[in-house]
C-alpha cells in the first residue's frame, strides 16, 4: 500500500516541467491525456500526472511545494 496525495498546478506548462524534473530524478511518472469525449469537446487534453511509487522524501523534492487539492 502506498500513500496517495493530490496536489495541483496552475498550468499545463508547470505540469510538464514537473514531469521533466521527475524524469531527471528517475522517478516513475506518467502524463495523463483525457480523450475529450465528455468534457473537452473532443479535444485531447493533458489533465494530470501520476508520479511514483517512490519514497515520500524523494517525491517531495518534485512536488513538495505544491498546494494540496
Amino acid at each position: 500500500s502506498f500513500k496517495k496525495v493530490c496536489v495541483y498546478v496552475n498550468s499545463e506548462e508547470e505540469l510538464l516541467t514537473l514531469a521533466h524534473k521527475a524524469n531527471e530524478h528517475r522517478i516513475p511518472c506518467k502524463i495523463i491525456t483525457d480523450a475529450g469525449n465528455t468534457e473537452f469537446g473532443g479535444v485531447p487534453t493533458i489533465t494530470c500526472m501520476a508520479i511514483g511509487p517512490d519514497w515520500s522524501d524523494v517525491i517531495d523534492e518534485i512536488t513538495g511545494e505544491l498546494p494540496l487539492l
